[in-house]
């Protein structure tokens, strides 16, 4: 800025340096006589910026009739150290150095203690516009403190009528893959496919590893049917360690679950409604569902042996 000026730099002693006058005169500010705050004090803080309504007064003489605050006012007045021993003290005791009295109120650093009686019409206030409960413990680590605080402000929010009828739905819980098996034919996923052709059902079996379909048409779509295609199936590949299915009846039934516990195989059943969990044995029968309307109008008499065989 001075760059675009021609100036000059003089040195002046002081002794020639006139001060203004007016830059030096002491202004006395009046005291108002009806205030007995302090202006620099934590309390007056509070008081002029709280968003809620606090009367310090109000305070200060409720805090010497609660059953709490009065002896913890009493002991940090005398100078005693406050018995970590009971209970009611013990929060107190853990702050005890960092307690204070102002105007007869108790003060946790910057922060009013409110007495208990006042502790729900400030927790009502605190919530009159609905915010939630990570911004009225902002709202209230600036200005207020009493034991338990964060506790009671987050069953304040979530006790909200207004709050809950309003809230937006939980977010859904992160989807996790099934473990690869390191082997094929370790995990097989299971589903059956239908109705085609008018009551006809597809038992589908897929392995996890290798993708290796097996599918049969069957006539029902029951735990005996299943168990019979499984017993043809596993006499060929052998014995997986786990098998994965829906929570279809016939699958959770008690005839599959015998079967599978006498081939000491673990059953694996999604959750309900979530066919996702099943995927594998999902695309298996998608897979077999595309090829089976594509192989519809085809000539072969087998279209299921055909889709198999793509």
């Amino acid at each position: 800025f001075l760059s675009a000026f021609t100036y000059k730099v003089k040195c002046v002693r002081s002794e020639e340096n006139t001060a203004d006058y007016l830059s030096r005169i002491e202004i006395n500010s009046p005291q108002n006589a009806g205030s007995s705050l302090d202006e620099v004090s934590h309390l007056h803080f509070v008081q002029e910026n709280c968003p809620f309504r606090l009367n310090w007064r109000l305070i200060k003489r409720q805090t010497r009739n609660d059953a709490i605050l009065s002896r913890v006012l009493a002991r940090i007045v005398k100078g005693h150290k406050l018995p970590t021993s009971e209970e009611d003290l013990k929060p107190y005791a853990h702050r005890e150095n960092e307690l204070t009295v102002e105007q007869g109120c108790l003060m946790w650093g910057f922060r009013v203690i409110i007495p208990e009686k006042f502790r729900p019409a400030i927790l009502k206030e605190l919530h009159s516009t609905h915010l939630g409960a990570t911004k009225m413990k902002a709202y209230a680590r600036n200005y207020i403190w009493w034991p338990k605080l964060d506790s009671d402000i987050e069953e304040l929010a979530k006790s909200c009528e207004v709050c809950c009828t309003v809230r937006g739905a939980p977010p859904r819980s992160v989807l996790h893959p099934w473990p690869h098996p390191h082997t094929p034919w370790t995990r097989l996923h299971m589903d059956y496919l239908g109705p085609i052709n008018g009551n006809q059902m597809v038992f589908v079996v897929c392995d996890s590893t290798s993708k290796w379909i097996e599918a049969k048409i069957v006539k029902n779509a029951t735990a005996q049917t299943a168990i019979e295609i499984l017993s043809e199936i596993f006499a060929r590949f052998g014995l997986p360690r786990s098998i994965a299915s829906d929570g279809a009846r016939c699958f959770t039934g008690q005839e599959m679950g015998n079967f599978l516990k006498h081939l000491s195989i673990k059953h694996l059943i999604g959750a309900p409604f979530h066919p996702q969990t099943n995927g594998a044995g999902e695309s298996a029968v998608k897979i077999i569902k595309t090829f089976l309307k594509k192989a519809k109008n085809d000539s072969s008499s087998q279209p299921l042996q055909l889709a198999l065989n793509k």
